[in-house]
């Protein structure tokens, strides 16, 4: 790697965080969005090859729509003193530009544990490495090009809304939400370190 391509990488990756206030305005067109997910697709691993990720961009109506639904799968697991605060967050996500689904491909999963039994037990883990790998790299992808990303984790409680709302296959397993949009307010506070690098870096010979 190149001094330059590493020092724009450790860039992207220290500029990624964790942004709740965000709008609808968006420093690249929608086609660029789409292009930069397709080559995520494309170049980010999976366990076996298997290409089991599935993102699905949600934009204008259908973005909001998707926290509708979300907010009317939350609302009957709330209480109702705390439901407030629910509807205010979910519409600090409503005021973003769009949503990323992250999904991992069931059918095929089911058809690894098949192929690989000596392996099946892990088929799942694997899965979720593949699906994070794909989140990171969405979001790396976004900050580096100055738009602002949380990630939510509204599963297992509305993947069958939403797998019907947008009639996705019923074999998809949801793992995340990314809210996306304009920066209004960047971070705030230095990157918090619970631990010190030095304790979580073990260098051996």
């Amino acid at each position: 790697m190149q001094q330059a391509d590493f020092h724009a990488l450790q860039a992207a990756a220290d500029k990624r965080r964790s942004l709740y206030d965000l709008s609808d305005i968006l420093p690249i067109s929608m086609d660029e969005l789409r292009g930069l997910l397709s080559e995520i697709l494309r170049t980010t691993p999976s366990g076996f090859n298997s290409q089991t990720a599935r993102l699905v961009l949600l934009l204008g109506d259908e973005h909001l729509r998707a926290w509708d639904i979300i907010q009317s799968c939350v609302q009957p697991l709330t209480e109702p003193t705390a439901f407030e605060k629910t509807v205010d967050k979910m519409n600090g996500f409503r005021r973003a530009a769009g949503t990323i689904l992250f999904f991992e491909d069931g059918a095929i999963l089911r058809d690894l544990e098949q192929r690989f039994p000596k392996f099946a037990n892990n088929v799942p883990l694997f899965s979720a490495h593949t699906n994070a790998m794909h989140q990171y790299a969405v979001w790396m992808q976004l900050a580096s090009l100055n738009i602002g990303a949380n990630l939510q984790h509204y599963n297992p409680i509305a993947d069958d809304a939403l797998k019907a709302a947008f009639n996705l296959p019923p074999a998809w397993e949801l793992h995340a939400q990314m809210v996306f949009g304009g920066i209004l307010s960047p971070a705030s506070k230095p990157r918090e370190q619970k631990r010190p690098v030095d304790e979580r870096l073990v260098v051996i010979g």
